[in-house]
């Protein structure tokens, strides 16, 4: 899903959606959103915590989704394509930078994001999904990735895995335990 907001009045503009049947949803009453998002288990949006959610969150709730149910692929994104050099959504459907945004177009690419950050996760090799797991799976940002992947870690993370898979990246005296335990996101 996708929220456009009116800049400096916080008005809701337009709202998006599309589900991975193919069925879109564009308005800007929330009771439609609700409507379109009742019996959906997971919505997902591009940087759904820090801006869609502060708009939207009690038409999400309303609809029966879960805050735990969220999934924001911009935080997977830097984890899962660590080359790239950004992690916006490209707006290449824009002609002009004038022209307003499409919820929709905007949210078929958080789908189209979010499938190639899945299909990316079950491309790792073991030691680095248990050890993403083991970080973020009890942070709100990722908890719902790991659920609707159905991924299930061992729920201590184990600190030589980390060392063994990045014995010639970490510095041998670098405090881990203290940076996993203080800072597991980072």
């Amino acid at each position: 899903i996708d929220a456009e907001i009116e800049y400096g009045t916080g008005k809701i503009d337009d709202l998006g959606g599309v589900k991975e049947n193919g069925a879109s949803f564009r308005s800007a009453s929330k009771p439609d959103l609700i409507a379109f998002l009742k019996e959906t288990k997971f919505v997902c949006g591009h940087n759904i915590f820090r801006h869609d959610l502060k708009y939207i969150k009690n038409e999400v709730a309303a609809a029966g989704i879960p805050i735990e149910n969220v999934i924001d692929t911009l935080f997977l994104a830097p984890l899962l394509f660590p080359t790239k050099p950004y992690h916006r959504l490209l707006k290449d459907d824009k002609l002009q930078p004038e022209d307003s945004n499409n919820p929709v177009l905007d949210s078929i690419k958080a789908k189209d994001l979010f499938n190639e950050e899945v299909t990316a996760f079950q491309k790792l090799n073991e030691d680095l999904r248990e050890i993403f797991f083991g970080l973020l799976h009890d942070h709100l940002e990722f908890r719902a990735f790991f659920k609707y992947i159905g991924y299930i870690g061992r729920s201590e993370l184990n600190e030589e895995l980390i060392w063994e898979k990045f014995e010639l990246e970490i510095c041998t005296h670098a405090p881990l335990r203290k940076i996993i335990v203080e800072h597991p996101i980072e």
